[in-house]
């Protein structure tokens, strides 16, 4: 923990900046309200969030699509400063801003979000995807590229293998391959959805690539701001 405390106080990022035991206290608080059941009536529109830096600025992109058809449907984005550093564990604290402004223009809004983090396979059970769905009290899935913790056995390189990631000896997530013979996703639910929705979730949307159609729209469109500085 020292360590992360003095990254924080060493970091040019000061604006804003907390003592992470207290950011541990409030992700303790938080995560009391993380449900893990399906709270959403139908899924019409699926949304991918993803935010790129650079060192003054993050650039965030949110991208709708109709579900189960995978057609866009919006997209909206926003640039805000960068205020807070990178540090493992608290991710949420660095994006959550950019997404909530980002939400704000959505004229349609998703039943359902993926997010480029982790939901429940965090430390203390609230990664990035948890959080965002507290905030907007909104169903989400964390879908990572990494693993963040837990341990599991690679699954066959058939599209739809997967394994349980196990931390803390529960079942935090799946290892999930979405298409044949490529590096699996880190799949966890984060807010309002259960664990067999959430893996379904992500094969149906992963139509033809590793990612998310929605999440790899929003990756794609996040990079880019990021090379044109947000213009």
């Amino acid at each position: 923990m020292w360590s992360y405390i003095s990254e924080v106080k060493n970091s040019p990022l000061r604006a804003n900046r907390m003592e992470i035991a207290n950011l541990i206290q409030e992700q303790e608080r938080l995560r009391k309200k993380v449900s893990l059941k399906n709270e959403f009536k139908k899924l019409v529109i699926i949304a991918g969030a993803d935010c790129a830096f650079d060192e003054e600025n993050i650039y965030c992109a949110l991208a709708l699509f109709s579900f189960p058809e995978i057609k866009p449907i919006e997209i909206k984005t926003s640039r805000v400063k960068l205020r807070f550093p990178y540090i493992p564990g608290f991710l949420s604290y660095r994006e959550k801003g950019a997404y909530l402004k980002t939400y704000k223009k959505l004229k349609n809004k998703p039943d359902v979000i993926l997010f480029d983090g982790q939901g429940i396979s965090h430390p203390r059970g609230f990664g990035l995807a948890s959080h965002l769905g507290v905030l907007l009290d909104k169903p989400t899935i964390g879908c990572a590229k990494s693993r963040l913790v837990g341990e599991y056995k690679m699954p066959d390189k058939s599209r739809g293998s997967f394994s349980p990631l196990i931390y803390q000896d529960e079942i935090v997530g799946y290892v999930l391959r979405t298409q044949n013979d490529v590096a699996p996703l880190f799949v966890s639910p984060g807010y309002k959805i259960d664990f067999a929705t959430t893996k379904e979730i992500i094969l149906k949307s992963a139509i033809k690539y590793r990612l998310p159609e929605p999440l790899r729209i929003a990756h794609i469109i996040s990079q880019s701001l990021k090379r044109k500085g947000g213009r």
